[in-house]
């Protein structure tokens, strides 16, 4: 496995639970606060979902941006691996809701949409444009480094060639 792979795997799980434990605290302190059964509850573990999914997504991309990209062990398929890893995350999300949802003494509202609709697909997509838009800023900047080295180079090739010709130029003119 890679630096980023192993950071992906213990990241996910990490994540993972504190998921679980944010949605354990606050079936505690609504149960505490006699609101167990409130249709608020939903609205907040829908919360908390959906800032996990911004949080994870987050983290990932600090670590993808950690190095200065001409120094990085971080390649470009690595953020295909965040974005894959963010997606099963959303998965997880919506395992976890569904499960919660149907079980047998649940209080959800029948008629009420997942998520208020699209709430979890547009935090997820936005989660992905920003990976998305570092993996072009990283490739940008680790071509823009291959060009300027690439450049250095013929410009020392040229430089080296011109003060050989010089001074071949400069031995041949005194012999003749």
């Amino acid at each position: 496995m890679t630096y980023f792979e192993d950071f992906v795997a213990l990241a996910f799980q990490r994540k993972q639970s504190e998921c679980l434990e944010a949605l354990s605290a606050l079936t505690a302190r609504l149960a505490a606060e006699q609101q167990l059964m409130s249709g608020r509850r939903w609205v907040q573990e829908e919360k908390i979902f959906l800032d996990q999914i911004v949080e994870y997504a987050e983290e990932l991309t600090a670590k993808l941006m950690e190095y200065a990209a001409e120094h990085s062990p971080i390649q470009s398929k690595d953020f295909e691996l965040a974005m894959h890893s963010v997606t099963a995350f959303k998965a997880f999300c919506e395992k976890t809701h569904k499960r919660r949802t149907t079980a047998e003494n649940s209080s959800y509202p029948s008629k009420r949409a997942p998520f208020d609709g699209d709430r979890l697909e547009r935090a997820t997509d936005e989660a992905l444009h920003n990976i998305r838009g570092k993996l072009l800023e990283f490739e940008s900047k680790k071509s823009f480094v291959k060009w300027a080295i690439g450049d250095a180079r013929r410009r020392i090739w040229t430089g080296i060639m011109m003060s050989v010709g010089a001074a071949l130029g400069h031995v041949l003119g005194s012999v003749f």
